[in-house]
């Protein structure tokens, strides 16, 4: 399943599909592991942006989420397509450029599901977009802090919420504060409860 944020009101796009299953929806054991690529890695911006947007989550779930185990250094993390992938090669977090969605998407989070719940996602971020780092005050630019949590938000399986204060409203709003945007929490609950 994918899941899309964007600049303005669109709908969202779905592209693997097989959510579901009887019973726990969430990821099997936690914390997931996860790899970034080296323009995250190699940018001390970029990386405080990353470690922020995983504190969120942390906080926010009252537990250790995602475990960053490095640059990922194997390619590109799909085969086939990256709009439609054949699959999902590990769990990364990545610019993309060249971008393959309308220019409005900031990000795009693609979940590989079994009848168990998730095996593998990538977080694939615009690397077209000019973002900024950070909270971003009097910046009309979308940060990657907050596009970095939105599409961690999917990793985990939450779908948009209608709320522009909450992390997961569907249109990305300028600025990288995060800490005060809320989340469904009883959903994140149940989504991280190991099962």
């Amino acid at each position: 399943m994918s899941h899309g944020w964007h600049l303005g009101s669109l709908f969202l796009f779905f592209f693997i599909t097989a959510c579901g299953g009887s019973g726990h929806l969430g990821w099997k054991s936690l914390p997931v592991p996860i790899y970034a690529d080296a323009t995250i890695m190699n940018s001390n911006q970029a990386m405080s942006d990353l470690q922020d947007a995983f504190r969120y989550w942390h906080q926010k779930a009252g537990k250790q989420i995602f475990d960053l185990r490095g640059e990922w250094t194997f390619g590109a993390p799909y085969s086939g397509s990256p709009t439609k992938p054949d699959a999902i090669l590990g769990n990364v977090i990545f610019f993309q450029n060249p971008w393959p969605y309308p220019g409005r998407y900031v990000g795009m989070t693609t979940v590989q599901n079994s009848d168990n719940g998730p095996v593998a996602a990538m977080v694939m971020i615009n690397g077209a977009n000019p973002f900024c780092n950070g909270d971003c005050l009097h910046d009309r630019r979308v940060s990657t802090r907050k596009t970095f949590a939105h599409e961690l938000g999917h990793f985990i399986g939450l779908n948009h919420n209608d709320d522009p204060r909450d992390i997961m409203y569907p249109d990305a709003t300028p600025g990288g504060t995060i800490s005060e945007l809320k989340v469904d929490e009883a959903t994140l609950r149940l989504l991280v409860s190991e099962g």
